[in-house]
Order: C-alpha cells, then sequence, then structure tokens
C-alpha cells in the first residue's frame, strides 16, 4: 500500500514538474511560440476568435467585421466545425484565416501527446477538404502546451496572445474590456477573444458582451482617428525562433544603447508607480488618477481648482526620441508626432468620459509647455520649491542626454523650466471628444511668456492672471 502510495506520489511530482516547466518555457519565456507579431507597416493588429465556430455569435461576428472592414484569425474547435462547415468556408471568403483549437476543448496537458497530434492531423484534413485550404495555425486550449508536443511544432506555427481581455468571464463589461484592449495595444499585437462561450469555465452569453464592446472598439478606433489595419495572421510554416522579445517578430528603430538602458529604467519607473497607457506601451500618452496640486486655472469660463480629482499626464518619452532618430525630414516626423497627439487626446477624452466620470481636469508639468500649448492647454507657471529645482535639473539632464542635439537646445532655450499644462474636463470634452473641434488652437488665441507665480492666483489660458480670480 505505501508502495502504491509513494509510486503515485512520485508520478503526481513529476508531472507537476512537466506542467511547471512547460508553462514556464511558453507561456513565461515564449520559446517557440507567437505571442506578438511585427513587420507589417503601420499599426497592424491581430484579432483572434476561439472557441467557435457558434451557429448563432459566429454569423453576426462576421457581418460585424465585414462591416468595418477587419480580416481576423478564428481558431476552431473540432467538433463544432464539423456541424458549420458553412461558416467555415464563409470565413474564408471572405478574407479571414482559420487555425486549429483541438478536437475538443481539452488542455494538451490532459491528453498524451501522440493523440494530440493525431487528432490535430484528421481536424486539418477535414477542413482543408472543406475550406481548400490547409491550416497551419494553431493555438492549444487555454494557451496550455506541453514539451512533449514536439510534433505540434514540426507541423503548426503555435499562436498565443499579447492582449486578453478576459471577455468570456460573466462579470465582463463591455467598456473595460474595450479600454483594457485599448491599454495593451501595441503594433503587431495578437488579441484573444471569443465566439463562443460553450466551453468550460465560460459564461454562454458572453460572447454577446464581446460583440457589443467589439463594435464600441471599432467605433472609438474610426472616430479618434487611429490608424489600425485589422489583419489576419499569415499562415506561413512554423516559424524560426524570433529575435528580440521572446515571442515576438520585430523590426524598428535602433536607439544608441544609453538611450535604450534610460528606457528600460523608466518601463520599470511606469510599471512601479502604476501609470496606465492610453494606448499601449507605445502609446503617446500615460495617466494615473491624483489630485491637482497646482494653482486655480481658469480655462474658456471652466475652471480646475487644487485638489479636485483629475487625470496626471505623462507623455511618452520613447515616442518623442524614436521620432528623432527617425531618418527622413524633420518637418514630416514632426507633422506625425503633431497627429498622434491630437488622437492620443481624442483618446483622452473618450476614457475620461467613460471611464473617469469623477476627474475634473487633465494636467501634468512638462519643459516642452511651449510645444503643449496649441492643443488647448492652459500653461502656467509653478511655484519655485526644491521640487521644482529638482524636476528642473532632472528635465534638463534628460534632454541632455536623449535628444542628440541637446546641449544646442538648452543653449538657445529659455532655462528649460517645468510648468503647468492644464485643461478642464469641460474643456477636453468641447475641443476632443466625439462632438468637439480637431483641438486646433484659435486664431485669437496668443502665446505669451508667462509671469511667475503666487500661491493662490487663478491662471487663463496664457498662464496670466485671471482679473475675477476667487480670493
Amino acid at each position: 500500500m505505501r508502495t502504491a502510495i509513494g509510486a503515485a506520489a512520485l508520478l503526481l511530482a513529476l508531472y507537476a514538474a512537466y506542467v511547471g516547466l512547460s508553462w514556464t518555457v511558453f507561456r513565461i519565456f515564449g520559446w517557440k511560440v507567437l505571442k506578438r507579431r511585427r513587420g507589417e507597416a503601420g499599426f497592424p493588429v491581430y484579432l483572434t476568435f476561439d472557441d467557435g465556430p457558434h451557429p448563432v455569435y459566429t454569423p453576426r461576428l462576421l457581418d460585424l467585421l465585414k462591416r468595418y472592414d477587419a480580416r481576423a484569425t478564428f481558431f476552431v474547435v473540432g467538433e463544432a466545425a464539423r456541424r458549420h462547415p458553412e461558416l467555415l468556408r464563409r470565413m474564408i471568403a471572405e478574407g479571414h484565416a482559420i487555425g486549429l483549437h483541438n478536437e475538443r476543448h481539452v488542455p494538451n496537458w490532459l491528453v498524451p501527446p501522440w493523440r494530440t497530434a493525431r487528432s490535430l492531423g484528421r481536424l486539418q484534413a477535414e477542413i482543408e477538404a472543406i475550406t481548400g485550404r490547409r491550416p497551419v495555425l494553431y493555438r492549444p486550449p487555454w494557451g496550455l502546451i506541453g514539451l512533449a508536443d514536439g510534433a505540434v511544432f514540426r507541423t503548426f506555427r503555435v499562436v498565443l496572445w499579447s492582449v486578453m481581455p478576459r471577455d468570456w468571464e460573466r462579470r465582463s463589461d463591455p467598456t473595460a474590456m474595450k479600454w483594457r484592449i485599448f491599454r495593451r495595444l501595441t503594433p503587431g499585437a495578437i488579441v484573444l477573444l471569443h465566439d463562443s462561450g460553450e466551453t468550460f469555465g465560460a459564461d454562454p452569453t458572453a460572447p454577446e458582451r464581446m460583440l457589443a464592446m467589439l463594435e464600441d472598439f471599432f467605433e472609438t478606433v474610426r472616430s479618434v482617428g487611429l490608424k489600425i489595419r485589422f489583419l489576419p495572421l499569415p499562415e506561413e510554416g512554423p516559424p524560426v525562433r524570433p529575435a528580440g522579445e521572446a515571442g515576438t517578430e520585430k523590426v524598428g528603430t535602433t536607439l544608441p544603447w544609453r538611450v535604450r538602458l534610460y528606457f528600460a529604467f523608466e518601463a520599470l519607473h511606469h510599471r512601479l508607480f502604476r501609470y496606465r497607457p492610453l494606448l499601449g506601451p507605445d502609446g503617446f500618452l500615460y495617466v494615473e488618477d491624483r489630485r491637482y496640486a497646482g494653482p486655480p486655472v481658469t480655462l474658456e469660463g471652466e475652471s480646475l481648482r487644487p485638489g479636485e480629482r483629475g487625470l496626471n499626464l505623462h507623455f511618452n518619452n520613447r515616442l518623442l526620441v524614436e521620432a528623432l532618430f527617425a531618418g527622413g525630414s524633420e518637418f514630416r516626423r514632426m507633422v506625425r508626432l503633431k497627429r498622434e497627439a491630437e488622437a492620443a487626446l481624442r483618446l483622452l477624452a473618450r476614457y475620461a468620459m467613460e471611464m473617469r466620470p469623477e476627474a475634473r481636469g487633465v494636467f501634468g508639468y512638462s519643459a516642452l509647455h511651449r510645444g503643449i500649448r496649441p492643443f488647448g492647454f492652459a500653461v502656467v507657471p509653478m511655484r519655485p520649491t526644491p521640487h521644482l529645482a529638482l524636476a528642473g535639473a532632472y528635465m534638463r539632464w534628460l534632454l541632455r542626454f536623449l535628444h542628440p542635439e541637446g546641449d544646442k537646445r538648452l543653449e538657445a532655450g529659455d532655462g528649460f523650466v517645468p510648468h503647468w499644462v492644464v485643461m478642464p474636463r469641460a474643456v477636453l470634452l468641447r475641443r476632443y471628444g466625439p462632438a468637439g473641434s480637431s483641438g486646433a488652437p484659435r486664431r485669437n488665441e496668443s502665446i505669451r511668456r508667462t509671469p511667475s507665480a503666487a500661491p493662490n492666483e487663478t491662471f487663463n489660458r496664457e498662464g496670466a492672471r485671471a482679473p475675477n480670480a476667487d480670493r
């Protein structure tokens, strides 16, 4: 009896070690699996849908994708695909890709590897007979694949994901899911969604909320002006081990090593202080919930006062520096940055409307306030404090460190002193909300040097003291 118990315990320990090692190798280090793909021009995003096809939700999803000219990849379950071959044919006819998601929705860790390989081979042949195209993409259920699944890697391109909004849950909320996607979205992102709720652990009504979220997501992308292309995953064979980030095919601007080292530190800083990106870590803005600590500000008849809740803005230094090191005309680079900034502010207005109704405004402080003012912000001086002196010294060092001509820019400037940049909520929504303007400055708005600040004075857009400020 003891021998049997000991043998069972040993087998259980070996199985646990196998599972843990498989998880570490594939899910954490991304060995031989694709989590994110970069290589296409622009901002490609790869929407993927698991667990279908479903007779109700999949046709509605295909209609939605067609309406917004989006292409996607469907990882189908064999027993469901066999029941609805017409949906497979429609997917291919409308430009989508098909991958396999096992014969049944059972994790590979619970099935002998040879049985998994054999059933996938049969399913591959069946889908080729239905659609005329041989599927070579594969996603294991729950993303669980084992070290013993070598035959799968020889035959298929194994795909996981980089964005998971958890759309299968009973408590999933369409608006929260949408912003969860935006926060993690990067060029080449692979987004995990589900067009069926009939698998173990999923809510049967979850695809209804996913469809509502996806339509709102597409509408936001369109209205904000984001240049995102929704593409199917390429159906080439098993990939060579990608260079760079684990599980990522990557190309991009090469920065000097010291600049890359600084940005590694900055990414850690963002994570520790929980700055939330609006559009992924490569986006223009990060935000954090904070109470405003600057002087009272009045702008276009709206005000923001000390202590009111708002969104503190942090600009993406990496995006600015990559534009400096990129080739081509400086004018073209600045025009591109301006467009990205305007799109980011339109997205910020949407975020404030939908997720932060309590925020009374947006604000931050920056030594680059001259470039920020034309977007509609009030620019006001900060009180002379040790913190201001330290922040100014840090920003001057940062300009020297990151900018190819940092010393020349400092010599030509006026001290590179940080200022508050502030926009009350109502102004943000008027300028950048769904019915707002483009955010361009009005013709009669002048830009003047800001005066020195006193603690309780109210400032207008240009930093001038407001004559009727509350005392």
